[in-house]
This record gives structure tokens, C-alpha cells and sequence, in this order.
């Protein structure tokens, strides 16, 4: 299903000093909850290896991994250990958290299908019960006799008789056919939602289960550098 989003722009709303929470697993739940209560963080120190590599007996630190330096973060979800790790934003972006501004946020898509294809079958009945109406105060049909000449031989009067007389007051039950409404797919592309902006980030808490995420293997970690990187190549401009 297509999906219109709109931005709606309020500045004064935004709050700007949270920080998004990437758990490592999905939950089939959207609203509020006690996090404070159930969701206690620790501060850890790291104490994992980064890369390094001995130059001249000096231990050199790979730039990919300065990051992991900071300090973790631990806490326990449904009795299992996950460590966080606070994921800064390249130089020059920033993060919004959109909320849905619709009257009811919360009617899933299969409900408005379901509406959909109620008001697509209500509008063919309609549509049928005009057609019948139409067809039977529609007046009947009236022959016109055409004047003959006098056959010349059998052939002429025998093509003659097959000719069709066409009546004008007939309906035309081409252009009678009323136009179906469109397809169920083509209305749903039109479903327009409006989002507000709430809150504004720079950087993001990255949690993993029972260890610190590899931030050279995490595709979120990853999507974050490399494509912000080529992004700015192929963006920069021409000298």
C-alpha cells in the first residue's frame, strides 16, 4: 500500500535532548510503557580489545574503532543482558522522531481495506440499480420502414430486406454502462498521513544482546558512515 507523508513543520514542539534507543529485537506493542521502572541502565567501562596493530612498537588505534572507546552502557531486558553503545551522527546530520497526527492512528491497515472494499462494493450496487432503472423507462424502440424502389431482380430486394434501421431514441447501451469506481489498490496509494516532528537527536544508543555491538560488521553503524561518506563525494561539489 502506497503511502503520502506529510511533514508538518513546528520548531517550538521539538524536543532536542533525547536520544533513541535501537534494541536488538522487535515488540508487537506502540505506545507508552515504565521504562524507568524495568529498563535499568548501568554505565560500564569497556574493556574489550579494539584493532590495533604494532608499528614500531607503538600501539596505533584503526579510526573505525575510536569510537568504541566510550564508555557501555548495561541493563537487563526480560532477564537478558544487552549492552548499549552510544553511536554519534556524522558531522552535518541530525535525527527527528516523527509521530502520526491522524485522527486514529491506530486502525490498522487490514480495517481500512476492509472499509475500502465496502464502499467500493456499495458504489457497484448503485451503480447497478441506475443501469436496470435506466433500461426500463428507456421507450421501446420504433421500426422505420424504408421506401422501395421497384426490384429489378431478386438480388436487389433480398439485400433490401437486410438492410438494419437504426432508431436514434434507443438507448445507447455502450454510453449507458456506468464507469466502474477504480481499483481497490489505486485508491489505497492514496492514503495520505501527516507526521509531526516531536523530538530531535544527534547521536544514538545501539544496544546487542550479551555483548557490544561490532561496529564494523552493524549494518546501522555501517549505513551511517559509509553511505553519509559517499553521499558527500558524490555531492561535492566540482573544483
Amino acid at each position: 500500500m502506497g503511502t503520502k507523508l506529510i511533514i508538518s513543520h513546528s520548531e517550538s514542539s521539538i524536543d532536542r535532548g533525547s536520544s533513541p534507543q535501537l534494541m536488538p529485537f522487535h515488540i508487537a506493542y506502540s505506545g507508552p510503557s515504565p521504562i524507568s521502572t524495568f529498563f535499568r541502565v548501568k554505565n560500564q567501562p569497556d574493556t574489550s580489545n579494539p584493532t590495533t596493530e604494532l608499528v614500531a612498537n607503538v600501539k596505533v588505534i584503526d579510526d573505525s574503532q575510536k569510537p568504541s572507546l566510550k564508555s557501555r552502557l548495561v541493563a537487563a531486558f526480560r532477564g537478558r543482558q544487552v549492552v548499549g553503545t552510544q553511536i554519534e551522527l556524522p558531522k552535518g546530520y541530525s535525527g527527528i522522531i516523527l509521530r502520526n497526527t491522524n485522527s486514529n492512528p491506530n486502525v490498522s491497515a487490514l480495517e481500512e481495506k476492509r472499509a475500502l472494499e465496502e464502499e467500493r462494493e456499495a458504489k457497484l450496487k448503485k451503480a447497478r440499480v441506475t443501469k436496470s432503472k435506466s433500461k426500463s423507462t428507456a421507450k421501446p424502440p420504433s421500426r422505420r420502414s424504408t421506401r422501395r424502389t421497384k426490384a429489378t431482380s431478386p438480388e436487389v430486394e433480398e439485400r433490401e430486406e437486410d438492410t438494419k434501421v437504426m432508431d436514434v431514441d434507443a438507448p445507447d447501451e455502450a454510453n449507458d454502462t456506468p464507469i466502474d469506481p477504480p481499483p481497490l489498490d489505486s485508491r489505497l496509494e492514496e492514503t495520505v498521513k501527516v507526521f509531526k516532528p516531536t523530538q530531535a537527536f544527534n547521536s544514538l544508543i545501539l544496544w546487542n544482546a550479551d555483548i557490544a555491538v561490532d561496529e564494523g560488521r552493524d549494518e546501522y553503524v555501517r549505513a551511517l558512515r559509509e553511505w553519509t561518506t559517499i553521499s558527500a563525494e558524490l555531492h561535492r561539489p566540482e573544483e
